[in-house]
């Protein structure tokens, strides 16, 4: 009865730990009033740990509550896989150039508002091959703007955005960016503005968005710099030009970007 209790436990352990995934950054170090440091904003209550790439003996843990800013000071320099194992995700990073790769969304749930969460951060590259747990957020603006490292977001296609009503700025300036989103629920969004601006390399159909007219979208400089081709353009004209309630009279914002000989006929509407 014992062994059985025993392995009874062991299971259960396994099981809630299999349950918890963290979000893991790879985040470098600065020097903040001589230590070697991680800056970080962040809006949630739980713990977060740290282990040293490539030096796994070399680890901490930090406890997380509230909101504010949080200076973690490590035994030495260099690059630190950081998971935060708490509720209601929220960061940012003063060092913006000191964030280096997001390796796991984790599956707690996300904050409400992540609007500039990792806006700026150069070097950022995204290797997590699981989906965030968007269920509850509403806010993504300026998520990636800026982020000029990043090309393909591995699943992005498939990340949940339907509860999204603000996604205004999300890859601005986000200039090797092509990831497909074509198949992303944008029914509640309200704001795609800015959305593409000047991300030169995106270059995506998403003429079958379920926008809602209903909510009167907004599109000021969406695609305006953008790397839209004449094809893809035409083909978002179309794609939008068949929703039911199009009557909206909207301009959507693409200065630079060409369409093709039937584009006029879509876009004229």
């Amino acid at each position: 009865m014992k062994q059985i209790f025993i392995f009874f436990t062991l299971l259960l352990s396994c099981h809630i730990i299999a349950q918890q995934r963290p979000l893991q950054i790879l985040w470098e170090t600065t020097i903040y009033n001589g230590y070697n440091t991680i800056k970080l904003s962040q809006t949630g209550t739980g713990n977060l740990t740290f282990v040293k790439e490539n030096e796994p003996t070399v680890f901490g843990e930090r406890v997380l509550s509230g909101s504010g800013f949080t200076y973690i000071i490590v035994p030495s320099a260099g690059k630190y896989v950081l998971s935060f194992w708490t509720n209601n995700y929220y960061l940012t990073q003063e060092d913006k150039d000191k964030i280096l790769e997001v390796r796991q969304w984790g599956n707690g749930p996300w904050n409400e508002n992540i609007e500039n969460m990792f806006a700026d951060a150069t070097k950022l590259k995204i290797t997590a091959t699981d989906l965030p747990n968007w269920q509850g957020v509403k806010r993504v603006s300026n998520m990636f703007s800026g982020c000029t490292s990043i090309d393909v977001i591995p699943n992005i296609n498939l990340w949940d955005t339907s509860n999204i009503e603000y996604m205004d700025g999300m890859f601005m300036n986000a200039e090797n960016f092509n990831g497909d989103i074509s198949s992303w629920n944008v029914n509640k969004a309200y704001s795609f503005e800015y959305m593409f601006f000047n991300a030169k390399k995106f270059n995506q159909n998403i003429g079958d968005w379920n926008l809602n007219i209903g909510r009167a979208p907004s599109f000021y400089y969406t695609f305006s710099n953008s790397g839209l081709s004449c094809e893809n353009y035409t083909k978002i004209l179309q794609g939008f030009s068949k929703l039911p309630t199009l009557n909206f009279q909207r301009n959507i914002g693409a200065q630079n970007i060409k369409y093709g000989p039937d584009g006029n006929n879509f876009r004229n509407i």
